[in-house]
This record gives C-alpha cells, sequence and structure tokens, in this order.
C-alpha cells in the first residue's frame, strides 16, 4: 500500500495564518493598513515614505500621525483606488464645550467664583497646528464694583453680572507624531469681552488675552474628552453708562484662572 506523506501544520502557525489571513480580508474596509511584526495594525492613509520611516495618519480608533520605523513593518496595504494626499489626511475641523470654573483675582474688582461655559469651533490644518474661534460665557458672577460717573457724579454700585468674551485663537501640538492615546497641547488667544451687570442696561468693555494647557483623550469614534487649564487676563477701557460712553480714568483688570472637562467633535 502507498503511503502519502502528510504534513501537520502546528496550531501556533494555523493560529498566525488565520490572523494574517483576517488582516488581509478586513484591509477592504479602510483605505491603507500598516501590520507590524509585533502583530499591531494601523488603519489610515500613507502621508510620506521614506528609507527609514512611514508617516502615517492613523483615523482607526482615533485620528492620529504616527512616524513608524521600517525596521518595525511587515506590511504595507495599500488601496490603490483612493488618490491620498497630506493635506487631506491631516486637515479636520471640531467643535468643542466644556463646562469650567472661574476663581478670579482682582485689585478693582471684587468677584466670586463662578461657572463658565466655553464654546469652540477649530481646524486643524497641520498635525501640529489649529486655528480657533469661540466664546467664554459667565452667566451669573457675584461681586462688588463701584464706578464714579465724573460727568454727573453719580456712583454706581454693581454686584452681580454676566460676561460674555469672543474672539480667536490656536493650538500647538508639541507630540502629534507620538503614538499614545492622550494627545496634550498648547493654546491661547485674544477675546472681546463685555461684562453686563444685571438689572441695568450698562456695559464694561474691554479685551482678554488667554494662554493655557490641554489634553483630548478619544473616547467613542469622532468623540473626544478634553480637559483644560487656563489663565486669562481681562482689561477694561470703556464703558456705557445709563446710554453715555465713558473712559475708565485707569484700566482695570481681572485675572481669572479657568479649568474643567468637555466633549469635542472631529469631523
Amino acid at each position: 500500500m502507498l503511503c502519502k506523506e502528510i504534513q501537520v501544520i502546528p496550531m501556533k502557525m494555523k493560529s498566525t495564518i488565520f490572523g494574517i489571513a483576517l488582516l488581509i480580508a478586513q484591509s477592504t474596509l479602510y483605505a491603507d493598513r500598516i501590520v507590524l511584526k509585533s502583530g499591531l495594525f494601523y488603519d489610515g492613509s500613507v502621508i510620506e515614505e521614506t528609507q527609514d520611516t512611514i508617516l502615517f495618519r492613523r483615523t482607526v480608533p482615533s485620528y492620529k500621525i504616527l512616524r513608524i520605523p521600517r525596521a518595525e513593518v511587515f506590511s504595507v496595504a495599500k488601496d490603490t483606488q483612493t488618490a491620498h494626499s497630506e493635506s487631506l489626511t491631516t486637515v479636520y475641523v471640531s467643535a468643542e464645550t466644556l463646562m469650567l470654573g472661574n476663581v478670579t483675582t482682582s485689585s478693582d474688582f471684587s468677584t466670586d467664583p463662578a461657572a463658565t461655559l466655553k464654546f469652540n469651533v477649530g481646524f486643524r490644518f497641520h498635525p501640529m497646528i489649529q486655528i480657533d474661534g469661540g466664546l467664554l460665557y459667565t452667566p451669573s458672577q457675584s461681586g462688588n464694583l463701584h464706578v464714579f460717573n465724573a460727568t454727573t457724579g453719580d456712583i454706581r454700585g454693581y454686584e452681580h453680572f454676566d460676561t460674555l468674551g469672543g474672539g480667536f485663537g490656536g493650538r500647538f501640538f508639541p507630540f502629534a507624531l507620538s503614538t499614545g492615546k492622550i494627545e496634550p497641547y498648547l493654546l491661547g488667544g485674544y477675546q472681546w469681552t463685555r461684562m453686563t451687570p444685571k438689572g441695568t442696561e450698562d456695559r464694561i468693555k474691554g479685551h482678554s488675552i488667554y494662554i493655557g494647557t490641554g489634553a483630548s483623550y478619544p473616547i467613542y469614534q469622532h468623540f473626544f474628552l478634553e480637559g483644560q487649564v487656563l489663565w486669562q487676563k481681562s482689561s477694561f477701557h470703556h464703558m456705557n453708562i445709563q446710554g453715555q460712553e465713558t473712559d475708565f480714568r485707569s484700566t482695570p483688570t481681572i485675572e481669572s484662572v479657568l479649568f474643567g472637562l468637555g466633549i469635542s467633535y472631529r469631523y
């Protein structure tokens, strides 16, 4: 009787073959896929390839720029039907909302801690740079401010305010090419600021500058958890008292520390 030689494939090798086949089958769901020798893989788009590294825009589970050494790469599967460019893979628009605690100090105003809402839209046109526009709104803040009107000789006192600021700014992502899930950034900007004493039509007008730091963490698809700490200095130059515009003889200022959490959406 003739016997044919039968080669038995070890279970470990079977698992390896099955894993590679599964990766190949799934690769059709995404544009590009990089499989590492360690078994990890990333889905997204290849931005740039050199002899030593591959610059890769990861889109799943979150947006991230990766610089991967070629020595760690097992394979690169590209979607030849899709044309990629660096601008396409690095650009996104974001919208965020945060709830911040607001603690103020001033030699001109006496104000109590309050809650502040932050609304922001951003345009990240480069892996390390984003431009922002947004609002800071403090709906209810208690304090003590007395203003002397040199024209009429009246002294007006205010104890409750709401504050609205709007302007522009930017962010810098120093670790944009890192592989960690937490992405820290630095931010700063300029805002036009208006304080409105409650129960009146008076307005206190000025401007603010702010700097700070923050970090984002992916929580679900395009949604990210945001945490920020800001230092803000507000200076007030003009006031509308009973319909009359007047300037402050000396510029009152308020310094604030704001900190809190929120949610952002990236598209």
